[in-house]
């Protein structure tokens, strides 16, 4: 958890991951959070999201956010995924302005490991303190559901956006593990005096290598 000092703003313009000894073979993917506040005061603590340890008891397992505190998602990586380099003028805003006075990274590894495993999985992040023009946003959309061996299914998501704000999609990352295949996005715009729906791809990706589980 880090806090970055809330007299200032701050536009995060680039994220890159950073992991000297396991290169993706260690880290399975990494969530980099901000938060109005962080869901526990500790240096590390278990979010909870995944199989808890035995011997966990529910004191140990906190949110990654603090309940009730604003939440937003600034970095996804996973699997040796590239840098995230943001397009001219265009930041996430953090500090004194913003809902954001945390930065929490939230780390899903491959395999449990023992003491003697060193883990050096971080972000570097490059920042300005001046103000950009477009703000940056993370929507994240996931499905959930069951798969029948020697079946084929079509899982799908959406959001509908409500706000009067014009969008620049310019990023598109997935994540299937290891039963996806391909994976679509789409703006969608409907006309309501005639019901005709009108799909813009926004991006398609195949799934040529399965991810590990």
């Amino acid at each position: 958890v880090y806090k970055r000092q809330a007299q200032f703003n701050y536009f995060i313009v680039s994220e890159l991951f950073f992991n000297k000894f396991s290169f993706g073979f260690l880290a399975h993917h990494m969530l980099l959070y901000g938060c109005g506040e962080p869901g526990s005061d500790r240096t590390v603590w278990n979010c909870g999201e995944m199989n808890q340890n035995e011997g966990d008891s529910a004191d140990q397992s906190f949110g990654v956010c603090a309940p009730g505190s604003a939440t937003q998602i600034i970095y996804a990586w996973a699997r040796d995924a590239p840098k995230l380099e943001l397009p001219p003028d265009v930041g996430f805003k953090v500090g004194k302005d913003s809902e954001i006075k945390y930065l929490v990274l939230q780390v899903h590894y491959m395999h449990a490991f023992g003491m003697k495993d060193r883990d050096d999985s971080g972000v570097f992040i490059h920042y300005t303190m001046r103000t950009m023009p477009k703000l940056a946003a993370v929507l994240l959309l996931g499905t959930g559901g069951i798969i029948r061996p020697n079946t084929t299914e079509n899982m799908e998501t959406a959001c509908r956006i409500t706000e009067n704000k014009v969008l620049h999609p310019f990023a598109y990352r997935t994540h299937t593990h290891s039963l996806g295949k391909v994976v679509s996005g789409y703006r969608v715009r409907k006309d309501i005096a005639t019901g005709h729906e009108d799909w813009l791809v926004l991006g398609l990706s195949l799934i040529h290598i399965s991810e590990p589980t």
